[in-house]
């Protein structure tokens, strides 16, 4: 309880002075939530309390912030920990690629290989299928190996090794648990010597924690360049001189060879007969002298090359280990997989597989089209009349629309009987409205427009109202979107529809399609309940029911 001093004044006279009790109520944002795969420090303030300021950093230098991300979080006066733009989601760490802690030393002579340092090639896997292989993290949850290794086999056939550089160790360690594996569509190698698309992904079951031994290797882009003779680096367990097996990793740059003269290698053998065809998915690599290539048992590792710049760049994915003629032959080459022709499927792939049940990340990349009027018909079962059937109703209490005319607290949730089965996401606003031909359409459409100023808003409903129109008010608790220009909007038959913002690779909801006058005309907004102001609302009526 604090204090303050007071004066009791009588008839404009001072009668006497007191000290009277008045209540006091301190802010508290309590304990902040922690960053995965990094920490938090205060910055000032003390117990969490109002304005006291945290910054999260990520475990560097094996994971960073997203450009642009917010790092500092404010305790603001309504108990939550927020950004500069008002936002009270953290950040999230990703992960560094292809930036090993250890420096590789000069480039020794697998075949004619090194030994590689610890730490030197923490994307390089170990893979056990009934025989030894190589593969290469990409992601937490994510391996890339070439699909011959893995062929014939089940996910359950496969064990996973990474974080160490001697064969004996890594499998004295449990081996990562695999959820599933997923083969190129294109791949069917029935014959043993078709070796287009080699490659598979295999999905962890639990996301790899990265360190100094273990970092994924970035992907290259759609349009990297192969250039001859650049200078490039395999690793891998597999056979050394002699035939005989490593326990070591070993290493050995390799030079990119002239597809031509690639070609000509092969088709210019005495025997063809089972020998694989090279296709542009494909490309060559090795010293023409021979004594320096990958081996049997080094199938699945990576190809590596180095993004160049004035300062060294990440290492990127040049190449799957595939397959060859002969083992460091004078003559002949080691065929890897060109990763950059896949980066496309590689990406899908993970998309449709790991955002069937994390919320906010769609499965399907937004483009940015038109609007609802006119808009795009987006993808997955968006039908009508294939939607679940709904049973209770929780309205917001504050809700009383007799009127037709009151939209404030415009929010209300339902509890389906059984459980969804997540395999897509919703994304900007959505909804099956009227089109632009007044029409109702059967398939869902989309559209982005930006946020409007309250303010600018307020007055053009007040301009409505000039015309002797009703016109709804606007609250604290709505906000506006929309073009001045109008053509983009929401309709009847959207009410209810989400409008999502995305932050930090994360789409949210911030806000409920409620009403809005006419429909994309010019000078008119569409109105949005705004969800942050109902949050705790719609936490509790869930927890109760």
């Amino acid at each position: 309880m604090d204090w303050v001093y007071s004066t009791l004044w009588l008839l404009g006279v001072s009668v006497c002075e007191i000290w009277v009790p008045v209540s006091s109520t301190v802010i508290g944002c309590g304990k902040p939530e922690p960053l995965l795969n990094g920490r938090l420090k205060v910055i000032s303030g003390s117990q969490n309390q109002h304005l006291s300021v945290i910054q999260y950093h990520c475990n560097e230098p094996f994971y960073t912030l997203p450009e642009g991300a917010k790092r500092n979080f404010t305790c603001s006066s309504d108990g939550k920990w927020k950004d500069s733009l008002k936002i009270s989601l953290i950040p999230q760490c990703i992960p560094m690629c292809g930036r090993p802690t250890v420096n590789l030393p000069g480039f020794g002579r697998i075949v004619g290989g090194k030994p590689a340092p610890a730490g030197s090639f923490p994307w390089q896997v170990l893979l056990s299928a009934n025989g030894r292989g190589g593969g290469i993290v990409i992601g937490d949850r994510w391996i890339m190996t070439a699909a011959h290794v893995l062929h014939g086999h089940t996910w359950q056939d496969v064990r996973v090794y990474v974080g160490d550089n001697n064969v004996q160790n890594l499998t004295q360690s449990p081996p990562l648990e695999v959820a599933s594996l997923h083969l190129h569509p294109e791949y069917n190698n029935v014959d043993d010597v078709e070796y287009d698309h080699d490659i598979v992904l295999i999905h962890l079951q639990h996301p790899i924690t990265f360190n100094a031994h273990i970092m994924p290797l970035c992907l290259p882009a759609k349009d990297a360049k192969y250039q001859t003779g650049r200078n490039g680096l395999v690793s891998g367990f597999g056979t050394m001189e002699f035939d005989t097996s490593t326990n070591n990793l070993m290493y050995v740059p390799l030079p990119v060879v002239n597809q031509t003269i690639c070609r000509k290698s092969i088709e210019g053998r005495d025997e063809r007969k089972g020998i694989p065809s090279l296709t542009d998915n494909m490309f060559c690599a090795r010293n023409p002298e021979g004594g320096k290539d990958s081996c049997q048992g080094d199938s699945g590792g990576a190809y590596v090359l180095r993004k160049a710049g004035i300062l060294p760049g990440p290492f990127w994915a040049a190449g799957i280990v595939s397959w060859g003629v002969g083992c460091g032959q004078s003559g002949s080459y080691g065929i890897y997989t060109r990763v950059a022709n896949h980066v496309d499927w590689i990406k899908k792939t993970i998309e449709e597989e790991e955002q069937k049940t994390i919320c906010g990340r769609p499965m399907v990349s937004i483009e940015m089209h038109q609007r609802i009027l006119g808009g795009e018909a987006f993808v997955g079962d968006n039908n009508v009349e294939n939607l679940l059937q709904s049973p209770p109703l929780h309205p917001h209490p504050g809700y009383n629309n007799t009127d037709g005319l009151s939209f404030n607290h415009d929010i209300a949730l339902i509890k389906l009987q059984h459980l969804l089965t997540f395999s897509s996401s919703i994304i900007w606003v959505s909804g099956f409205g009227l089109k632009d031909d007044d029409e109702m359409p059967s398939n869902l459409r989309y559209v982005r427009i930006p946020l409007v100023d309250q303010v600018k808003c307020r007055s053009s409903i007040d301009e409505v109202r000039k015309k002797k129109r009703e016109a709804p008010d606007l609250t604290d608790s709505m906000f506006c979107a929309g073009l001045p220009e109008g053509g983009k909007d929401i309709c009847a038959g959207d009410g209810g529809g989400p409008y999502v913002l995305k932050y930090g690779g994360v789409f949210w909801a911030a806000g409920i399609a409620s009403w809005g006058i006419d429909c994309g005309e010019p000078g008119q907004y569409g109105v949005y309940t705004r969800v942050a102001s109902y949050v705790e609302w719609i936490k509790k009526t869930m927890e109760d029911n």
